[in-house]
């Protein structure tokens, strides 16, 4: 879980978010949750740039997946 508050009501400070970003690929034959390599990795670099963040000094990144196994080409 993750809660998010504003920094003066807050009792203790675990984090600061420094940036985020939400993405969809659109409509793909092999269904939504099918990720396309390229964009995921296109979607990451815009957010470090957005957030003027080094990838390299990133300790956590949450993300979604569905751990579902996608069979292509059925």
């Amino acid at each position: 879980m993750v809660f998010l508050q504003k920094k003066c009501q807050a009792r203790r400070i675990y984090c600061h978010v420094v940036g985020t970003g939400t993405g969809s690929e659109g409509y793909k034959e092999a269904g939504i949750i099918a990720t396309f390599g390229p964009g995921q990795v296109e979607f990451l670099n815009l957010v470090y740039k957005n957030a003027r963040l080094n990838p390299v000094k990133v300790g956590y990144v949450e993300a979604h997946g569905t751990g579902t196994k996608v069979r292509r080409g059925v």
